[in-house]
């Protein structure tokens, strides 16, 4: 009965897994501005906020879906990367009542934490299923060691899936 337990949990981490870098992939491309309504963004005001990490800026401005004459709505673009100054025009997605300027690095660097997440949760599940295999006992250490082992492989594929997309475009 723990054979089939172990299975059957092993197949849930591993569609959990795959599902997890699904919908968090599909997110973190809208956040990167890869994904939404294309328009443009045309600025109205930028204000400074102070953080300890730095200055973060929040504009506010006007969204004209691709194609349209009107505008369509006035949006926040936060947070911007800069201060921009009035009636600059920028290229965006809008979702979601939001504006998002596309951005490789952040698509870049959410990939791979995305992907090493999803490895994790690959990992124990792989660990699971070798587990209902072997007919073996549960050890904690033994869960890390795949699951950890996984995450550094897929991290590891990650970041060379990145460089290799840096060196083709």
């Amino acid at each position: 009965m723990l054979r089939v337990v172990q299975g059957v949990a092993a197949v849930g981490f591993a569609v959990g897994a795959v599902l997890l870098f699904l919908v968090g992939w599909q997110s973190a491309l809208t956040t990167a501005g890869y994904r939404g309504e294309t328009g443009t963004y045309q600025v109205t005001s930028c204000s400074t906020r102070s953080t300890p990490d730095g200055d973060v800026y929040r504009c506010t401005g006007v969204f004209q879906p691709e194609g349209s004459a009107q505008p369509a709505a006035t949006l926040a673009l936060d947070p911007a990367r800069d201060p921009h100054p009035a009636g600059t025009v920028l290229p965006v997605h809008r979702a979601a009542g939001q504006v998002f300027l596309t951005s490789w690095g952040i698509a870049a660097v959410s990939f791979v934490l995305l992907l090493a997440v999803a490895a994790f949760v690959l990992g124990f599940g792989l660990y699971l299923g070798s587990l209902a295999i072997a007919d073996g006992d549960w050890r904690f250490g033994g869960a890390m060691v795949w699951s950890l082992a996984t995450s550094a492989i897929g991290s590891a594929v990650g970041v060379l899936g990145v460089l290799v997309a840096l060196v083709v475009t």
